[in-house]
């Protein structure tokens, strides 16, 4: 004996590209057509009443959590369409090229502070208070 094929569809595969972020969170959409809505039934019971009112209100926060998210969304990409370089591999290896310059200017000022400081006979440390230039500088 083979067993009778299944009627109710299969549940929704959450990697589907077309499928509806609503489907997975509950939906939007109005309930079935077969449905009244407690509300309006008087022969519904309290407790189902009180689920009801509970689904309208998920459905709304879920709105307006959605609503939030397209926000924040907007907001991420105009601070990254103001980004210089959207690249961060670029922007590490400019601050790299940055900081070697640095190194390579500090060492340029450092050894001619040193060769003013033998020129006229004085501590490299007078020499730094002279120009105002820390020692950790």
């Amino acid at each position: 004996m083979s067993q009778p094929a299944s009627t109710t569809p299969p549940p929704p595969d959450s990697s589907s590209p077309n499928l509806d972020p609503a489907q997975l969170v509950g939906g939007e959409g109005p309930p079935p057509a077969t449905a009244a809505a407690p509300d309006n039934n008087p022969a519904a019971s309290p407790a189902t009443k009180a689920l009801h009112g509970k689904k309208l209100s998920l459905e709304a926060r879920n709105a307006s959590l959605r609503a939030q998210i397209e926000e924040v969304r907007a907001k991420r990409d105009e601070v990254k369409s103001q980004l210089r370089t959207q690249d961060a591999a670029a922007t590490v290896k400019k601050h790299i090229r940055l900081l070697h310059d640095y190194n390579e200017i500090r060492d340029v000022g450092t050894g001619l502070m040193g060769m003013i400081a033998d020129s006229r006979g004085v501590r490299v440390r007078d020499i730094y208070a002279e120009f105002g230039v820390e020692v950790k500088d």
